[in-house]
């Protein structure tokens, strides 16, 4: 029933736009020949269910590509995918859309809701680059300085108003086209971005059919299980296998630990493994002071999770389910994207959770020391 209400919706677009005949035309400039002969894709992402809409296709000639159609008065997102190019997110609305690509970036511009789109990615983006300096920032600091709880707290309240910057910034752009298709997609798209309070309220904002989607609830019970598993609230335990295939819950594994350190991660993950010279750091540093770190893998392949485990060399816990995203593990804690992590005293408190694996350093200290 859910894939023939999206085709409907997306007929209903179709016949709709032709009868009031309001046309869009994409022109795409890549700044070069390179891309010749490639195949530009430009589809309706689905933010109901599983699989997108593709609407047309064109060849890639003289280092651009045109797509010509029409568009109703609700708001469609649409994404255009070259292969080794990247994907560029747009508006479907009336008007000559121009979508210009460089080596760092693909800026749209060209009607009202675009530049619009283009304003707040812009804006994202310096948000996002100013907590990636504070980072770096940190890691400087700590090759030079012994870290103290002042310091810690001056770059974490840094990353905070960052994320906090970004937060209101998504829901600033999202709360006018909440109830459209557009709002929904890029309400998903910047869940990253989103306090899941923030996310909360947005999304009780949008379509009844967004709500009670496959989609759409999945998002929405993340949402819920960040919150009740944020700072201030006990763990929730889980069950998976470790690289032995042993059953094992995440109890057996805290035991009777000072500290609990939770890493989400897969092999997969790119940034995740960027991180793991950092756990491994906490792992020699604490250890023997009482600190327990576990990998928590959203891997489905075995395979791939222990491959990766060795060529690594993550030595401490590791648990996995092997169900991704749907797994239990992953949805008992809200996990959408990762890394993430989790700090957890020695009453089983959650004290932090965050997407860094350098900043706990010095609260995995101070929780040591108690």
């Amino acid at each position: 029933m859910k894939n023939i209400a999206i085709l409907t919706l997306i007929i209903l677009f179709i016949t709709t736009a032709c009868n009031e005949n309001k046309d869009y035309i994409i022109t795409g400039d890549l700044g070069s020949n390179l891309f010749n002969g490639k195949t530009a894709y430009l589809r309706i992402p689905n933010t109901t269910g599983k699989g997108d809409t593709t609407l047309d296709s064109v060849c890639i000639e003289n280092g651009g590509y045109k797509f010509k159609g029409v568009c109703s008065d609700t708001l469609f997102a649409g994404i255009v995918e070259i292969e080794s190019v990247g994907t560029a997110k747009i508006i479907l609305e009336k008007g000559e859309i121009a979508v210009k690509y460089d080596s760092a970036s693909i800026k749209v511009s060209g009607t009202p809701e675009n530049d619009r789109l283009q304003n707040f990615m812009a804006s994202l983006y310096g948000y996002f680059s100013e907590a990636r300096d504070n980072f770096k920032n940190f890691e400087i600091y700590l090759e030079k300085n012994k870290l103290t709880p002042e310091a810690r707290n001056e770059f974490v309240g840094g990353q905070d108003a960052s994320m906090i910057k970004m937060s209101n910034l998504v829901s600033d752009y999202i709360k006018p086209i909440a109830m459209t298709p557009a709002g929904q997609y890029f309400l998903l798209d910047n869940y990253p971005y989103l306090e899941p309070g923030r996310f909360r309220e947005l999304f009780k904002e949008t379509s009844p059919l967004f709500q009670n989607s496959e989609k759409g609830k999945s998002f929405f019970d993340a949402a819920e299980k960040s919150l009740a598993t944020s700072a201030g609230k006990p763990y929730i335990d889980v069950q998976g296998v470790n690289i032995n295939g042993d059953k094992v819950s995440l109890s057996d594994l805290i035991g009777n630990a000072k500290v609990v350190y939770i890493d989400f991660w897969a092999s997969w993950c790119g940034p995740c493994i960027a991180t793991l010279p950092n756990v491994k750091d906490l792992y020699a540093k604490y250890k023997s002071k009482g600190l327990v770190i576990i990998s928590i893998s959203l891997d489905e392949d075995k395979g791939a999770w222990l491959k990766a485990t060795k060529k690594y060399g993550v030595v401490w816990e590791q648990l996995s389910d092997l169900e991704g995203w749907e797994g239990s593990v992953a949805k008992a804690y809200g996990i959408k994207y990762i890394p993430q992590t989790i700090l957890i005293d020695g009453n089983g408190i959650i004290v932090e959770r965050g997407s860094s694996s350098v900043y706990p350093a010095g609260k995995i200290e101070e929780l040591l020391k108690q």
